[in-house]
């Protein structure tokens, strides 16, 4: 269930969920522009981003109203280390070099994931890619 195990780079941190019922992962405000309203475990769609890798940030947009935004901001060492939940498989990221250069490449992804149902757990859930970016 990767939804509850995000890897290293996720715009989410995996200790907010532990001890948390399957409804409370779909639990969201209704006042997303209050402060705290966002990015609390108190909501976890919209969650804590990870404090460890990257710089994230998430927040109502100014001017756009209903606007969510994520924004986040790694290093080198940070898109390097990018890994999935407890560290397993290969990691997100490619080095490739020769005298003259290093190449770092992978892609970003943004998917929203939501479940059939909210208050039990099928194991059957939306999820729509809203983009995914190559680097």
């Amino acid at each position: 269930k990767t939804y509850v195990e995000p890897g290293t780079c996720q715009n989410r941190n995996a200790d907010s969920f532990g001890g948390k019922s399957f409804a409370d992962y779909w639990t969201y405000s209704t006042e997303p522009q209050n402060t705290g309203n966002l990015g609390d475990v108190t909501t976890l769609a919209y969650p804590p981003p990870d404090p460890v890798i990257g710089d994230w940030n998430v927040y109502m947009h100014p001017t756009e109203c209903g606007k969510v935004v994520y924004e986040g901001t790694f290093t080198w060492s940070d898109l390097r280390n990018c890994k999935k939940f407890n560290s397993e498989g290969k990691p997100y990221t490619h080095i490739a070099d020769d005298d003259n250069w290093v190449n770092l490449t992978g892609t970003f992804y943004t998917n929203v994931v939501s479940p059939f149902w909210p208050d039990t757990d099928f194991g059957y859930y939306r999820v729509y890619q809203l983009i995914s970016q190559p680097f």
